[in-house]
């Protein structure tokens, strides 16, 4: 657990600016559903990222119990056997 917080803080710590912003939540079915998000920022080089992604997630008992990600926003309707 310690190793994902220190990952997440070390990448958010290069942004000057940096953002995530919910986009649409869908169900998937079942016990699963897909967000899909707008991630925009701008690196301590000036680099600039403005990307859709998304996370097939499911959730049993009001908890997440599992997470996949995809940097192709689609990819997760395809996952999910929704395309």
């Amino acid at each position: 657990m310690e190793a994902v917080a220190d990952h997440v803080t070390r990448w958010a710590e290069m942004w000057e600016t940096w953002s995530v912003e919910l986009e649409d939540v869908i169900d998937a079915g079942g016990d699963r559903v897909i967000a899909f998000i707008r991630e925009q920022g701008i690196n301590e080089t000036g680099v600039e990222v403005n990307e859709r992604h998304s996370g097939l997630y499911r959730v049993k008992g009001g908890r997440i119990t599992y997470r996949k990600g995809f940097s192709d926003a689609d990819e997760a309707l395809v996952e999910a056997g929704l395309r």
